[in-house]
């Protein structure tokens, strides 16, 4: 297989089990010190197919038909949630009390997005999709109910949705970051037919659930978190999905 493509494969699961574990719940010591590792620069950021582009548009190297990886349409997006996480993740010092500092900010900021709302935060932002798509706007309604029986048809078995319920939104891209994986694994094997299957269903999922809620959220969230780091993450989150879905179809393609 291919090594670009072996990349940009292994890139999409990595990239949504993050995403997922950011918003399945608060940040803790042992992912501040991952996260604090990674390049968040603007021109080092590893974009979620796993491809860091580091060419010109002027660079003889640079492809730009359509058999190339997506190029980022959603880059400013991209951009500006990986200077805003890394600007935050930046300025936490080295003295003892930093960091325990952070993570209780972030802690307070979480908790402020996804657990505890006042009755004057109605924009709050809600990660459940059933919130979003019903007509009564009611957690646990129909969207779960879907999400739920594509979960059992995968044999995926998401072990918060007792406390999250299927359609929230870490367990949504949970599901994403399953169905990459056993992508990556099939094309390792060269079972293209597999492969090309797993690819389709993850486009369904995306258009269907995924994209069809969580540009809203994240609006809300962005515009409700305190920390520039809560910031980011909501850029990205909708960044990565656009992107992810523009890889999707080149690959199917």
């Amino acid at each position: 297989m291919d090594e670009m493509l072996r990349s940009a494969l292994e890139g999409r699961t990595a990239a949504y089990g993050l995403l997922a574990r950011l918003l399945n719940r608060e940040v803790d010591e042992e992912l501040l010190a991952e996260l604090r590792a990674l390049p968040f620069a603007a021109d080092e950021a590893v974009r979620p197919n796993g491809v860091n582009d580091t060419s010109g548009p002027d660079d003889p190297g640079r492809r730009d038909n359509a058999a190339d990886l997506p190029t980022a349409a959603h880059g400013a997006d991209l951009d500006e949630g990986n200077r805003l996480m890394g600007g935050y993740l930046a300025g936490i010092g080295n003295e003892g009390g930093d960091a325990q500092r952070a993570l209780t900010d972030l802690a307070v900021d979480f908790a402020r997005l996804f657990v505890v709302r006042k009755r004057s935060e109605s924009a709050a932002p809600y990660p459940n999709e059933s919130v979003h798509t019903s007509k009564e706007h009611l957690r646990m309604d129909g969207a779960r109910d879907e999400v739920r029986s594509l979960f059992r048809a995968e044999g995926v078995r998401a072990a918060d949705a007792w406390r999250l319920g299927e359609d929230h939104v870490a367990l949504e891209l949970e599901f994403m970051q399953t169905l990459a994986a056993r992508t990556a694994e099939a094309a390792s094997a060269n079972d293209e037919g597999a492969a090309d299957d797993l690819l389709s269903k993850q486009t369904s999922f995306l258009d269907r659930h995924l994209l069809n809620w969580v540009p809203a959220f994240a609006e809300a969230m962005g515009r409700t978190a305190r920390t520039d780091f809560y910031r980011g993450v909501a850029l990205l989150l909708v960044a990565h999905l656009h992107e992810d879905r523009a890889l999707v179809e080149q690959l199917l393609g």
